[in-house]
C-alpha cells in the first residue's frame, strides 16, 4: 500500500482521528471498525478511507452515528476498545463496493451492519428500533396530512391523467393474471385462519379499533354510493359465493349455497334451509363439516325448537328475537362447532 501509515496505541490520548492516518492520496478500500472486547465489527468501504474514518469517529463521539447498534456498543465500551482497520485496498470504487456487498451478505451475523446491502436499500426491516420508527413515521405523516385541505392532499399525492405512470398504457395479459391471482379471496379450508379461534385479547383489539370508525368517525358517514358505483359493485359480486355460505346437498346433488340451490330448483332459500334441519327431508343435507356432530334432526312438524346455552326456545324465530340476531344466524350457529351452546332440542 502506498503512503505512510501511523497506528495509535491509545486512541483517546491521540489526535482525534481514527487509528490509521494516511499521508498519501485518497485510498479506496474496505475497512473494519472492530470491538476488541467482543470481536464484533462494522464493515464498510470508501473511496477515501481517511475521511470516512473521521466521519465515523466524529458521529460516534457525538452520539448520533447512523448505525444505532454500533453507537450503543461504542457508548458502552469507549473508544479505547475499538480499532479502525483497513481490510483491502482497491483500484476503483466499484470493485470495493462489490467486495463489501459480498462480504456483508456472507458475514452479516458477525457484524454491526444493519443493512445487508452495501449500496443502500431497505434498512428498516432489520432495524432494532423498527416498530418505534414506523410509529413515528405514521404519526408524522398523519400530522402533516391533517393540516392539509382535501385539495392540497389531492395535488400532492393524486396522480391523474398524464401524471399517472399508467397513463395511456394497459397491463399485459400476464400482468392481469398475476393481479387476479394475488387478489383471489381464500375461503374455507384454503384460508390460513380456517378453523382457528380468535384469542380474546385480539378480539378486544379488533373491537376497539372498530369503535373508532363508527358514526361520524367513519369516512363514509352521511354519504351514499352513486347508482354508478352500486352497479359496479353488483357486477363485481355477480357469481361470487359469500365467505359464510354453507354448501347444500339435495337428492345427491351438491350446491355451493342455499341461494344457488334456490335459483336452480325454484325453491326459496328459506325453505331449503328449513328442510335441511328437518327429518322429513332426509335428502336435504347441510354440507357444513360440523353438521355431523348434531346427528339427524329428531323433530317432525313445525316449528323447530332450539336450545341456546341450556335455554329452550319454541322456534328459531323466538331464539333469534331473544338473542338479538336473525333466524338465519341461529341456523348457522346450530350447524357450527364454534357455537357449542347452540343445538336442536
Amino acid at each position: 500500500m502506498r503512503g505512510h501509515v501511523h497506528v495509535y496505541r491509545e486512541l483517546e490520548q491521540a489526535h482525534p482521528i481514527p487509528t490509521m492516518v494516511f499521508r498519501a492520496p485518497p485510498v479506496i478500500a474496505t475497512y473494519k471498525i472492530i470491538n476488541v472486547v467482543t470481536g464484533k465489527f462494522y464493515y464498510g468501504s470508501s473511496k477515501n478511507v481517511t475521511n470516512r474514518f473521521r466521519t465515523h469517529l466524529r458521529t460516534l463521539q457525538g452520539g448520533h452515528h447512523q448505525n444505532i447498534i454500533l453507537q450503543r456498543s461504542y457508548a458502552k465500551r469507549g473508544l479505547s476498545n475499538f480499532r479502525f482497520v483497513i481490510d483491502r485496498v482497491f483500484d476503483n470504487n466499484r470493485d470495493a463496493l462489490n467486495y463489501e456487498d459480498a462480504f456483508i451478505k456472507e458475514h452479516l451475523q458477525e457484524l454491526y451492519n444493519i443493512n445487508p446491502n452495501a449500496s443502500g436499500g431497505d434498512i428498516l426491516s432489520s432495524h432494532p428500533n423498527r416498530d418505534d420508527i414506523r410509529r413515528r413515521i405514521k404519526a408524522s405523516s398523519k400530522a402533516r396530512a391533517s393540516k392539509m385541505t382535501p385539495e392540497e392532499r389531492r395535488d400532492k399525492w393524486a396522480r391523474s391523467g398524464a401524471s399517472n405512470g399508467m397513463y395511456g398504457r394497459t397491463h399485459t395479459e400476464e400482468s392481469r393474471e398475476k393481479i387476479r391471482a394475488n387478489q383471489t379471496i381464500l375461503r374455507g379450508a384454503a384460508h390460513p385462519n380456517f378453523g382457528k379461534d380468535v384469542p380474546p385479547e385480539r378480539r378486544k383489539v379488533l373491537s376497539d379499533h372498530a369503535k373508532t370508525r363508527t358514526g361520524d368517525k367513519n369516512s363514509f358517514y352521511g354519504k351514499k354510493h352513486s347508482l354508478e358505483t352500486r352497479t359496479k359493485i353488483a357486477e363485481t359480486r355477480k357469481g361470487s359465493v359469500p365467505s359464510n355460505a354453507i354448501g347444500i346437498s339435495i337428492d345427491g346433488v351438491s350446491y355451493s349455497s342455499s341461494m344457488e340451490a334456490s335459483r336452480l330448483l325454484g325453491i326459496s332459500a328459506g325453505t331449503i334451509r328449513w328442510r335441511c334441519l328437518s327429518a322429513r327431508f332426509p335428502t336435504y343435507i347441510n354440507l357444513s363439516s360440523d353438521t355431523a356432530k348434531f346427528g339427524a334432526p329428531t323433530r317432525s312438524g313445525t316449528p323447530i325448537k332450539i336450545i341456546i346455552d341450556d335455554v329452550e326456545y319454541a322456534s328459531t324465530k323466538a331464539a333469534a328475537d331473544a338473542v338479538g340476531c336473525t333466524a338465519q344466524t341461529i341456523n348457522r350457529r346450530v350447524a357450527s362447532a364454534k357455537f357449542p351452546g347452540y343445538r336442536l332440542a
